[in-house]
């Protein structure tokens, strides 16, 4: 959604496409260009840009809401999953197609700057689901610290931001996919989609206190607290 609510862009991946949706009354204003297979979409803090991840490209698409115009990409390694951007707008973390770990884009040169890598694909693991080696990314509520799904290992990894350190690793279920962060910060919530459950975790513990077993084949994916 836009900062003031009255659009949404939604990427269209089988189209390779993004519509531009007037929520009142709701039409469709338009479809704009996109590189191949946009993903997930993300509101700048000031609402100035809209970032979506190509997940079967090589890049970062930028939109000016404003305009509703595409501007130029940025460019990646791999393809782009979940994004998470700082809350001072700066900065995006980007989980990257067949990485354990993320990249870094500075806003303002339009570019990545840095790659932090954290593991790899474990020995006689075959490739996880569509190349998904880590999935959804959280920002600790005082921007210090950065939750990763790691799919290939079956871990949360947390990084410190001020020297990109892992500084701990939490086993949980089959393909931990999405966070839910409370808003006290306290607890974070991660939906392990093979195990059908949301594992609950302590942030300051780091440990998880509780999984929350959904029926078999449910598979529990994207997660939202109102």
């Amino acid at each position: 959604l836009t900062k003031d609510g009255r659009f949404a862009y939604v990427p269209m991946r089988g189209e390779s496409k993004i519509a531009v949706v007037q929520l009142d009354p709701l039409r469709v204003i338009t479809k704009l260009p996109s590189l191949r297979g946009p993903h997930d979409a993300y509101t700048a803090p000031d609402g100035s840009r809209i970032f979506l991840g190509a997940q079967y490209d090589t890049g970062i698409v930028v939109i000016d809401p404003a305009t509703q115009t595409v501007l130029p990409p940025i460019v990646t390694e791999f393809g782009v999953r979940p994004i998470r951007p700082s809350a001072d707008g700066k900065f995006l973390y980007v989980a990257l197609s067949s990485l354990v770990g993320f990249a870094v884009v500075d806003v303002a040169q339009n570019k990545v700057v840095r790659k932090v890598t954290l593991g790899t694909l474990p020995d006689g693991v075959p490739q996880p689901y569509k190349d998904t080696w880590t999935h959804d990314l959280a920002l600790s509520l005082d921007g210090r610290e950065l939750w990763l799904c790691d799919d290939a290992n079956d871990l949360l990894r947390l990084v410190r931001l001020s020297d990109m350190k892992e500084v701990s690793q939490i086993k949980t279920g089959h393909f931990p996919h999405w966070f839910a962060m409370r808003p006290d910060g306290k607890v974070l919530f991660t939906s392990l989609w093979f195990s059908d459950a949301i594992a609950v975790v302590d942030v300051q513990t780091r440990k998880v206190i509780k999984n929350i077993q959904f029926e078999r084949g449910s598979g529990p994916k994207r997660i939202a607290i109102g």
